[in-house]
């Protein structure tokens, strides 16, 4: 199913407010999504309209990069997801 819907002054004030820039429909083709920049990072991704309406949202991008940082310094490599959000698998 196509995203039909054009990106809306709502959705760019909204956008403002969380600190990242509209770009477009969801790169996914997912009808709940938007595609956005993230001012600071400068990453990319897609996320729901109403996380970004309520703050609940972070950069995937920098947050796989902190964690595999984490597991450096500790002497682990991060193989990929656990169980669930908040595991990880090391090595």
């Amino acid at each position: 199913m196509v995203d039909r819907r054009k990106k809306t002054e709502t959705h760019e004030r909204e956008a403002e407010r969380a600190n990242l820039t509209l770009i477009g429909s969801s790169i996914s083709k997912d009808k709940n999504k938007k595609y956005y920049q993230f001012k600071n990072c400068n990453h990319y991704q897609d996320i729901g309209v109403k996380e970004v309406r309520e703050f609940r949202f972070r950069c995937q991008t920098c947050q796989e990069l902190k964690l595999s940082q984490e597991a450096s310094e500790q002497n682990l490599t991060l193989i990929g997801a656990g169980k669930n959000a908040q595991y990880r698998y090391y090595q």
